[in-house]
């Protein structure tokens, strides 16, 4: 079962993230390199912790992305409909997802745009409508053993380390930390965008949701980050940057990645 939700995960990473290169209007060379690279990187997440859980968290992290950037824009109420969805989906998917939704709605919210105070507590309370029926919801659904829908499938927690190989909680925490450094191309390369900087904040808001989990005690491989890390990566820069950069950052964040991921294992052994 795993390998088919992995499987159908893929398919719609691929497809989501051919459709952020088309949309920026890069070549189909690029749009296919960039898409391959990005696809890279989840893969390396999901056989490093052995679980799909990456994958689907690589697309609610897209769809956030996504749908964020759009209400920025536009502000219209599909938007806040879309964006309010993806965050009441992170919610209900994963454990973590409820800090996820905390930390970027107050973001969203506050984000400068040109509207009307009415109008902006107007969106504001649509916004938190479905993230707090979600946390409802998710309340209810705790009750019969599961904290997650993902859980519910044996698909989350990922990672999980048997006891002999549990490192301390600050190298825990430190490598949930590390992670970040998955996003440093992209940030460079839209240093200068405004707007594509809400997407690499919703890594971010992953990253530092994973590093609270772990504070906690929660013992989960954060090789996992990589793969939605990835994807709000690509979206960054399919929004900010022209096509040169978009390819160097692309594979400097593969190499990243990559190196990241062999690293972990020797620091999870300390």
């Amino acid at each position: 079962m795993s390998f088919a939700l992995a499987s159908l995960a893929m398919l719609a990473l691929g497809a989501a993230f051919g459709a952020q290169a088309a949309r920026a209007g890069f070549s189909p060379t690029t749009s296919i390199c960039l898409t391959a690279m990005a696809l890279l990187q989840a893969v390396v997440a999901w056989l490093a912790v052995c679980s799909p859980a990456p994958l689907f968290l690589a697309l609610f992290a897209l769809a956030i992305g996504a749908s964020g950037l759009s209400f920025l824009q536009r502000g219209s109420v599909r938007d806040v409909l879309s964006v309010g969805g993806s965050l009441a989906g992170v919610q209900a998917a994963v454990p973590m997802g409820g800090m996820v939704a905390a930390l970027l709605i107050p973001v969203l919210a506050g984000w400068p745009r040109q509207s009307g105070p009415l109008r902006h507590a107007g969106l504001y309370a649509i916004l938190c409508f479905l993230p707090v029926l979600a946390a409802v919801g998710l309340a209810c659904f705790a009750r019969l053993g599961h904290s997650s829908l993902l859980a519910a499938l044996h698909v989350f927690p990922a990672g999980a380390l048997p006891s002999r190989h549990v490192p301390s909680r600050i190298i825990r925490v430190l490598m949930n930390s590390a992670s970040l450094i998955v996003l440093a191309p992209a940030a460079i390369a839209v240093r200068r965008e405004r707007a594509a900087a809400f997407a690499l904040l919703v890594g971010v808001a992953l990253v530092t949701a994973s590093v609270a989990a772990a504070l906690i005690g929660a013992i989960r491989h954060p090789a996992g980050l990589v793969a939605p890390l990835a994807a709000t990566a690509l979206l960054a820069v399919c929004r900010g940057a022209n096509a040169r950069a978009a390819m160097a950052a692309a594979a400097a964040g593969l190499v990243l990645a990559g190196a990241y991921v062999l690293a972990v294992p020797y620091a999870w052994a300390m």
